[in-house]
């Protein structure tokens, strides 16, 4: 059964605001205070945490909504594949960060677990190629 458009935005959206809140909560005390740069890998997130934490969190949300705007206007395979591959990509950052925590490794398999388990099975029946026939 095929899953609404707002289900396909609702897995994207909590991972990536995931992503977003465990790359502010991950930054140390130091970098509030103005001492130090961001810990941030990915480039655009580094900038935008350089310019300020604000600037950082309303960028997340303008994202977020433009997750939304494209699940809603895609055609729904495009959109099936996209809300995947975004909800996948911001589920590795969450690991970047989980996996500094004490007994990292631990959160980062149940984690992995989820997305496999949970989270994947939720799109498989978008990915069905019962079209496609075998010569």
């Amino acid at each position: 059964m095929r899953q609404s458009k707002l289900e396909l935005a609702v897995l994207p959206a909590i991972a990536a605001v995931s992503d977003g809140t465990a790359t502010l909560v991950g930054q140390q005390p130091e970098y509030f205070a103005g001492q130090t740069d961001p810990e941030e890998l990915n480039p655009i997130g580094f900038f935008l945490l350089s310019m300020s934490p604000q600037l950082f969190g309303w960028t997340l949300a303008a994202w977020v909504v433009v997750l939304i705007l494209f699940v809603r206007f895609a055609p729904y395979r495009l959109a099936a594949w996209g809300s995947l591959v975004v909800t996948g990509l911001h589920v590795f950052g969450v690991a970047t960060w989980l996996i500094r925590v004490p007994y990292g490794l631990l959160w980062v398999v149940l984690l992995g677990c989820l997305f496999r388990f949970v989270v994947y099975p939720r799109y498989q029946p978008n990915f069905r190629l019962d079209h496609v026939t075998r010569s």
